[in-house]
């Protein structure tokens, strides 16, 4: 908010006051400066602090246009306009402002305008005349735009019949106002952080490593997370083993209540299924790439973490692939891959069948964090 164009006049250097003392000559200048001193302040802390707008009343009723005029009734009221100063309307009055032109938009102007009043003679000279008073007042415009410091009461539309439908301006707000609609935010605040307090929470899966020549967990433990902060899953573990996927999946029933993770089970023979076989050509000899269930291939897999790392690796996995070899495919911390020891682990991934499934757990990524929570600390 800048500062009135009045008070940038009458005080350049800034705001000055008079000062006092026993056997002080003092001049009307001198009184000017204390009435001016005191103005300005005001309309500085109005101008700066408020801005300008309508505080009470000042309702625009009764308009009508009447040939080359119109006429409205504009209510009591109190306004600030864009100097600072207050612009009182002390009562109820009935207008009439002659209208030039038809715009189809128009607007009503409140502005401060002083009026000089009675008249007095100085003693120097009974030739010369000054006001004694100045009342502080006010005049109504009607333009397609007001300007300021002028203050806009309401907006005119041209609607249906050449009529005009008054609309109304904006209104500063008063401090009672203000404190009311503080306290209202706060409370919806309390009840928005009450129901954020009774959202369900998951619980993460933490290991902390620390890096010593070769990765060694020291710590893994479970944390309480709000389940609004979940981004995605990513994978965790694999198990390989012909049991189903109710034995395998009970020890982590309570885990999985939580929300903590996320599992599913499929045929090994699907798993590992391989793609369709790309066109041959003599400067392609890659081996076709494996089938991964969309169950365990989700789409939020952007972020770069072991666990990805790890499930990109299984995506090359060729149908030769020894069963006995997928295990070193997981040699990065944070996922695993196990064998149930009953399996013949001479036999290639491609002739698993049927009664083999293929277990896996996901992890929830929170705000951004992989899960599993890996810290390496070098």
């Amino acid at each position: 908010m800048a500062i009135p164009q009045k008070i940038r006049q009458d005080f350049p250097q800034g705001l000055e006051r008079n000062t006092y003392f026993f056997g002080k000559l003092l001049t009307a200048e001198d009184f000017n400066l204390e009435q001016a001193y005191f103005l300005a302040r005001e309309a500085l802390i109005n101008a700066t602090l408020l801005g300008p707008g309508l505080l009470w009343g000042l309702g625009i009723e009764d308009f009508q246009v009447q040939g080359e005029k119109v006429r409205f009734r504009i209510t009591a009221g109190l306004a600030l306009d864009t100097e600072g100063r207050l612009v009182l309307v002390p009562e109820d009055q009935t207008l009439e402002i002659p209208l030039k032109e038809r715009p189809d938009e128009l607007q009503i102007g409140l502005f401060y305008e002083e009026c000089p009043r009675e008249p007095t003679v100085t003693v120097c000279d009974p030739k010369e005349c000054h006001p004694n008073r100045i009342r502080e007042g006010f005049r109504i415009e009607i333009a397609p735009k007001i300007e300021p410091p002028g203050v806009v009461l309401a907006r005119l539309r041209k609607g249906e019949e050449e009529g005009y439908r008054v609309l109304p301006s904006e209104r500063l707000e008063s401090l009672p106002g203000l404190l009311k609609k503080i306290q209202a935010l706060h409370q919806e605040l309390q009840k928005l952080r009450r129901e954020c307090a009774s959202i369900p929470r998951l619980w993460r899966h933490e290991e902390y490593f620390i890096y010593q020549g070769k990765p060694v967990e020291i710590k893994f433990g479970f944390k309480a997370l709000p389940q609004m902060q979940i981004l995605s899953y990513l994978p965790r573990k694999y198990e390989v083993s012909p049991k189903p996927a109710e034995e395998v999946f009970r020890p982590y029933r309570s885990l999985i209540e939580k929300g903590g993770v996320l599992v599913a089970s499929h045929p090994a023979s699907e798993f590992f299924r391989p793609t369709a076989e790309p066109p041959s050509s003599p400067e392609s000899e890659a081996p076709p790439r494996p089938f991964i269930h969309p169950g365990a291939s989700t789409r939020p897999f952007i972020l770069a973490s072991p666990a990805l790392h790890t499930f990109h690796t299984l995506r090359r996995v060729t149908p030769e692939t020894k069963l006995k070899d997928l295990p070193s495919k997981a040699r990065t911390p944070g996922l695993e891959i196990e064998l149930d020891p009953s399996l013949n682990l001479e036999i290639p991934v491609g002739e698993l069948g049927g009664e083999v499934f293929v277990h896996f757990f996901m992890y929830p990524v929170f705000d951004g964090t992989l899960l599993p929570y890996v810290n390496v600390d070098f």
